[in-house]
């Protein structure tokens, strides 16, 4: 991630090599640009592109936060069957989530500083749980109050810089 090379071959990459051995001539070493699919009809065989690997890690690591996130809700959720289901439903909503978190973040500039402190908080208080007991109603307050005023705030600076500085428009 901190190499500020862009050109980098993914045709080396452990999963396209190990892809390459497993399916052979059925993987194509490019992109469907034109069409972007997955798979194409070449010669009268159906042929992976390099989208696949894509997938495939793309998928593992959402395996690997949905393992990670259990462990975590099962320290602090009693009832397993709730623990399970909720990683579940976090799982298939994952990706979408992300994009709308980033949209937010992008529309809300403080929003950003919002996001980093819930995730302090939460990482505090799991920390702290043999010690200090939150109520499932009180970390809801403190989450929707923090969004709440990140929203607010961002709202105001944005309302404040279309505004000629000091004249108070009420």
């Amino acid at each position: 991630m901190f190499d500020t090379d862009d050109d980098i071959d993914v045709k080396n990459s452990c999963v396209v090599r190990v892809l390459k051995w497993c399916l052979g001539s059925r993987l194509i070493e490019r992109y469907d640009t034109a069409g972007q699919r997955l798979f194409v009809t070449e010669g009268g065989l159906q042929r992976a592109t390099l989208l696949v690997p894509v997938i495939i890690c793309l998928e593992f690591v959402d395996i690997l936060f949905a393992l990670d996130s259990v462990s975590a809700k099962l320290a602090q959720i009693p009832n397993y069957f709730i623990a399970y289901t909720s990683s579940i439903i976090a799982l298939f909503g994952l990706r979408s989530f992300f994009f709308i978190i980033s949209d937010l973040v992008d529309y809300f500039e403080h929003l950003k500083y919002g996001l980093c402190f819930i995730l302090v908080f939460i990482g505090v208080e799991l920390i702290a749980a043999d010690h200090l007991k939150l109520t499932a109603q009180m970390v809801c307050v403190v989450i929707i109050s923090v969004f709440t005023i990140c929203i607010i705030a961002s709202i105001l600076q944005r309302s404040s810089k279309g505004r000629p500085q000091g004249k108070l428009t009420v």
